[in-house]
């Protein structure tokens, strides 16, 4: 794993942890707003290399598929 990328209050703890233990090149983690999903999608499209596997991984209620749906056009 050599990064991660968190949305949401409850995913800031795992963030922090993460880095704490990890060496990261390319971590994040996103605040809930209007315009988060957003910036995920433009942090992945200028920080993750071409022929990256992604895991979105959220529950229903975080409605992730907004971001896999934005991930599917671009050229992994």
């Amino acid at each position: 794993l050599s990064g991660l990328i968190t949305f949401g209050e409850d995913s800031k703890f795992i963030s922090d942890e993460f880095l704490k233990q990890n060496k990261c090149d390319f971590c994040e983690h996103f605040k809930e707003s209007t315009s988060a999903k957003d910036e995920m999608v433009d942090f992945i499209k200028k920080n993750i290399p071409k022929n990256s596997i992604i895991l979105v991984k959220g529950s229903r209620s975080m409605k992730m598929e907004r971001i896999t749906d934005a991930l599917s056009s671009l050229n992994f």
